[in-house]
């Protein structure tokens, strides 16, 4: 019997950036309340001996819990030492005191804001390049906001990466999703004291490809503000889960013209979505913009201002967000060999009438030559596959072992799939991997087709290598649109299909089996614009050819005993695989496809006719039954004359028994 030793899971121990810093599990609350405590203080100090007067101070504050999409403010209070006047002027609380007869001087903003798990829903395309807006229901005019400033520099070199990115897009999400992507995956959090302290403008943050987040930020506005895309910088609050506490973040809102301004903060791989654990407290056109200002007048007394503080608690976690998308996970390849490589599909389908951004992270799984995270955008019920590649451990002796992975998304829960590995498995390599992930990946310039269903089948549950393949394919239009045609290949084999709406037709391709190397295919279904694909895979049995090598010993005295050991191989894996050895015994294997040494003991009287005769009996994983034999020489010498006669004996009359 063949031991199996089960491992449930590996874990990823190295996670990108966003992953760190995001709280997972705050991630998928449908409303989170949280109590914002902000203050600050100044001294008036003398500056001379004589004393000093107070005329007027006032503190003009921007940065605080407002209401917007998506975040209601409960309460607010605002109390100062010694009491002041509270008023707002164009959005900004404006904090003053006439005449104050004590030099120290603070106000406190106590907040409760409740934050929802909030979706924008972009139900259509919008064209891109958009051509003029106008400002509409949302506030400034939005024109302000494709200007250069400070921070977010225009230089021609931002100019020139922002087409290189854009070039070609006419849809106006996809464009600033890919933007955000291209941001997300080309520049480094990373906490190096020349930025943490300061903010780096966006040509600075494009050269150097690092920064933390106001930096990231200001180079994902400046990229589409160069494309005439209208963006803002968000400052507020974000729960850290490396940290294990709320702290200051920037992240940027982006105008999408009939809907408003929509969230991407680029450095969590939020693109379009934002957590609830943000609360946005300012919106400005540069990150340098300062949130809280101070204006007094004084005699013979100067003011040192105290930082402006900020403290954050969650008040309450309630319910779950929604799943806007459902996720399936398959290994395109089971039962493989220690140190083998096997690509991982992801499928994911939008749920929604709407475009829906959805950020995918692989938890579990012994290792990825990807990046563990990825954020897609989805059109409306759009599905797309995904591919990961997972080398599987190459050091496991003994037995066989299955390896859990997992990839889960707040959107779309968790899929996961098994993986069995080990000894006499047949064995892929990387390059194969790759090649494979990469030639069924989906072209992600198309978006899928909606309303048409294509499904496609083998028309036999095993090939062989020798046979031609018949796969059966079954077009239906159930949307509202004819295609004439529909541009319907398998891989490089294509037909146009008339496919008007109501219609099913069927189409059916023979595929040569000998030369091909792959047998996992691409069936695509094609308009000038969209694309629908499928992946039937093959079964294909390659015929096991089992050699024996390397038998012994060769020699060994009348009446000794030993073990006797030879190899056993094949190229394709064979299964039940019996060993047996006239007048010694026989020995198992459930699966082989490698080496394999087989011992067993023998007495070597067994063998005083002088070979080793080895009748080999195993099937392909079709069930086809094959049967080989061996006679090897075994030379075994000082045999009594006794058993000599009695094998002459034998020899000339074989029907007699000694």
């Amino acid at each position: 019997m063949v031991a199996k030793r089960i491992l449930v899971l590996f874990m990823l121990l190295a996670l990108p950036a966003a992953s760190a810093f995001a709280a997972d599990g705050l991630q998928k609350a449908g409303v989170i309340e949280i109590f914002l405590n902000q203050e600050a203080s100044a001294v008036g100090v003398e500056e001379t001996s004589s004393g000093g007067i107070i005329d007027y101070f006032s503190a003009n504050v921007s940065l605080y819990p407002r209401e917007s999409e998506g975040q209601v403010l409960v309460s607010r209070d605002v109390s100062t030492l010694p009491k002041a006047g509270v008023e707002y002027v164009n959005g900004n609380m404006i904090i003053s005191w006439k005449d104050p007869t004590e030099p120290m001087l603070k106000f406190f903003i106590e907040s409760r804001v409740r934050v929802l798990n909030y979706l924008y829903k972009v139900k259509s395309p919008i064209p891109f390049p958009y051509g003029e807006y106008s400002s509409g229901p949302f506030g400034k005019d939005v024109n302000l906001y494709k200007r250069q400033s400070k921070s977010i520099v225009l230089s021609d070199a931002i100019r020139k990466k922002s087409s290189e990115i854009i070039e070609g897009e006419t849809d106006y999400y996809r464009a600033v999703f890919k933007v955000g992507e291209w941001v997300n995956k080309n520049i480094n959090y990373s906490l190096d004291t020349l930025t943490a302290d300061a903010v780096q403008d966006s040509d600075w943050v494009l050269q150097n490809r690092y920064g933390v987040c106001d930096e990231i930020t200001v180079l994902f506005i400046a990229l589409l503000r160069a494309s005439d895309i209208p963006a803002r910088f968000v400052a507020g609050q974000v729960y850290s889960e490396k940290e294990k506490g709320f702290g200051s973040h920037g992240w940027a809102e982006v105008y999408f013209p009939g809907v408003g301004w929509v969230p991407f903060d680029v450095t969590f791989s939020q693109l379009g979505w934002i957590d609830p654990t943000h609360i946005k407290l300012d919106t400005e056109l540069d990150p340098a913009e300062s949130s809280v200002s101070y204006e007094w007048k004084a005699r013979g007394m100067d003011m040192n201002m105290n930082p402006f503080r900020i403290d954050a608690k969650i008040a309450l976690v309630s319910g779950e967000i929604q799943k806007h998308a459902e996720m399936g996970m398959e290994p395109l390849r089971n039962d493989v060999s220690n140190g083998s490589f096997v690509p991982v599909k992801l499928t994911i389908r939008n749920l929604e009438a709407y475009y829906l951004p959805v950020t995918i992270t692989f938890t579990k799984a012994p290792e990825l030559l990807e990046p563990n995270t990825r954020t897609v955008l989805l059109q409306p019920y759009e599905e797309k596959a995904l591919f990961w590649t997972v080398a599987i451990p190459a050091n496991m002796t003994g037995g066989y072992y299955i390896t859990y992975i997992e990839a889960g998304s707040p959107f779309a829960g968790i899929a996961g799939a098994n993986i069995t590995f080990g000894e006499g498995y047949s064995h892929y390599s990387r390059e194969w991997a790759e090649e494979t992930a990469g030639r069924l990946a989906p072209r992600e310039e198309k978006a899928f087709i909606p309303g048409i269903e294509l499904s496609c089948r083998a028309l036999k549950d095993y090939y062989y290598r020798r046979e031609t393949a018949e796969i059966s394919c079954t077009l239906q239009n159930k949307g509202n649109t004819n295609f004439r045609p529909l541009k319907t290949c398998l891989e490089t084999e294509c037909r146009d299909v008339d496919l008007l709406i109501g219609e099913t037709k069927q189409v059916d391709w023979s595929v040569p089996l000998k030369g091909i190397n792959v047998t996992d295919f691409a069936v695509t279904a094609e308009s000038r614009d969209m694309i629908k694909i499928v992946y039937p895979r093959l079964h294909v049995v390659e015929v096991p050819e089992i050699i024996v090598s390397g038998f012994g010993p060769e020699k060994i005295a009348y009446g000794a005993t030993a073990n006797m050991s030879f190899l056993v191989d094949t190229e394709y894996e064979a299964r039940n695989i019996t060993v047996a050895i006239q007048g010694v015994g026989s020995s198992t294997i459930s699966r082989l496809g490698g080496k394999k040494e087989i011992v067993l003991p023998f007495d070597s009287r067994a063998f005083r006719g002088g070979s080793a005769k080895i009748e080999l009996k195993y099937y392909d994983n079709a069930g086809g039954e094959y049967t080989d034999f061996y006679d090897f020489p075994i030379d075994v010498y000082d045999i009594p004359w006794t058993v000599k006669l009695i094998m002459w004996l034998e020899g000339i009359m074989p029907f007699l028994k000694f």
